[in-house]
């Protein structure tokens, strides 16, 4: 009875311990060099020297402009690592290191009939973004709300914490 109680008890430790909310060293630039069309963020001029602002992540973002969101990457040791963005407004590529990992939508679907909705973004993370200090969020909306707050877990524990 005391091994089973043991063994859950590590069992929801671990689970406790993988799962990690990017809630802390939030940034963010509002270069004049940002725009929609970017695909690495090495495109971007003087990347390595924008200047970058601090934000709690409960303030509300800019709207109607594109910007550059900075969170620290936690270096988790997973097995099958993923991204797991709540439901939000925004149109989003997301970068690891300066590598685009993930893309949804584009600004247009803030056009009359074009709104894609509020939706969850489950992103496979790559093995190589365990040497990437950073994630990056290029990020466009019309409506002015805060950003939510990523997670990261394996891909099964994201997922099952959709539903």
């Amino acid at each position: 009875m005391l091994f089973r109680f043991i063994t859950t008890f590590l069992v929801l430790l671990f689970q406790l311990e993988a799962k990690v909310a990017l809630d802390k060293n939030w940034s963010y630039s509002e270069s004049e060099s940002l725009n929609w069309n970017i695909e690495n963020l090495n495109e971007i001029p003087n990347f390595f020297n924008l200047e970058w602002q601090e934000i709690h992540n409960s303030q509300n973002l800019p709207s109607n402009k594109i910007f550059l969101l900075k969170l620290e990457n936690p270096n988790l040791k997973l097995e099958n690592p993923s991204l797991l963005i709540p439901k939000t407004a925004f149109s989003i590529k997301v970068f690891c290191g300066v590598k685009k990992i993930y893309e949804f939508s584009n600004p247009s679907q803030f056009q009359p009939n074009q709104f894609l909705g509020w939706i969850f973004h489950n992103i496979n993370i790559p093995q190589y973004c365990s040497f990437e200090k950073n994630f990056y969020f290029l990020l466009y909306t019309e409506l002015n709300i805060r950003f939510v707050i990523p997670i990261i877990d394996n891909k099964e524990n994201t997922v099952t914490s959709i539903f």
